[in-house]
């Protein structure tokens, strides 16, 4: 298995999370750090004060997302001797019962039961790992099929992902990496479910990021893909590694990378350099 067939399905489903915030914000006295951030990732090892302050995070009315290996291990790297996801089986209200490692050609279909509107997409599958769950307080969102390659699936029927309602939040457990499907599905539902929208709209292998300084937003563009891309920018800009003014839309290489400034439209020097560079362009 090479890291390409690996790596996509598992990262939307992991950066999601991750790039909202990170793991080490969970310390007790870093708790008021992601007190306002919508979406938490709980991770592989979680000690006694994380799995507290998680709980306390989902219970103020966050939304916290697991996967499956979650609480596997405590802060000593020793897997804990209590049912998974261990010390967050309590906020995340299920316990994995057993799991199932699946070879790498193998997927299973899953039944989504996701609440609200989801768009209609192909069938989800599980894929390279199976928890098979058994909910204690959550409710049933995604359920093991059986199939023709596997009609006698024993834990067909069983939950495959729970959401689990706990005070003012909520907390989900995704006990399979799954497939694009599985996870474009479930990172959409939870990015419509706390409001959160993208940077900007790309095409497939182009990502944007966006930070801050001094109240002036830079934008990256990075093309991951092995073809150009054009991207259209909501207002001109400056590329600050080229100092090209790139207006209205954004040309990628392939593999190509560009770091924008944003022009605001009460810029005056935007505005002498766009008179330099039309004439430029006359001539």
């Amino acid at each position: 298995m090479t890291f390409d067939t690996f790596d996509r399905p598992f990262f939307l489903l992991f950066m999601a999370t991750l790039a909202i915030v990170m793991k080490g914000f969970v310390e007790a006295e870093l708790l008021f750090f992601f007190a306002g951030f919508p979406q938490v990732f709980a991770g592989f090892s979680v000690d006694q004060n994380e799995a507290d302050n998680l709980s306390r995070y989902v219970e103020n009315g966050g939304t916290l997302l697991t996967t499956a290996r979650s609480g596997v291990k405590d802060e000593a790297n020793a897997v804990v001797d209590m049912p998974l996801p261990g010390l967050l089986a309590d906020v995340c209200g299920v316990e994995v019962d057993e799991y199932e490692a699946l070879p790498p050609d193998t997927k299973v279909p899953l039944k989504l039961e996701l609440p609200g509107p989801i768009p209609k997409t192909p069938a989800a599958q599980a894929w390279l790992w199976c928890d098979v769950l058994t909910p204690t307080t959550a409710q049933v969102v995604a359920r093991y099929q059986a199939s023709v390659d596997e009609p006698g699936l024993y834990y067909a029927g069983r939950a495959a992902i729970t959401l689990n309602r706990c005070g003012q939040g909520q907390a989900i457990y995704v006990g399979t990496l799954g497939d694009e499907t599985l996870h474009d599905t479930v990172v959409g539902w939870l990015l419509d479910a706390a409001s959160l929208l993208p940077t900007l709209t790309t095409p497939p292998g182009v990502e944007a990021v966006e930070r801050w300084k001094n109240g002036q937003r830079l934008l990256f563009l990075l093309n991951h893909a092995d073809q150009a891309h054009d991207v259209v920018l909501p207002q001109p800009s400056r590329d600050l590694l080229t100092g090209q003014l790139v207006n209205p839309q954004a040309t990628l290489e392939p593999k190509g990378v560009m770091i924008l400034r944003e022009i605001r439209s009460d810029d005056t020097r935007y505005m002498k350099i766009t008179n330099i560079e039309s004439k430029r362009g006359e001539c």
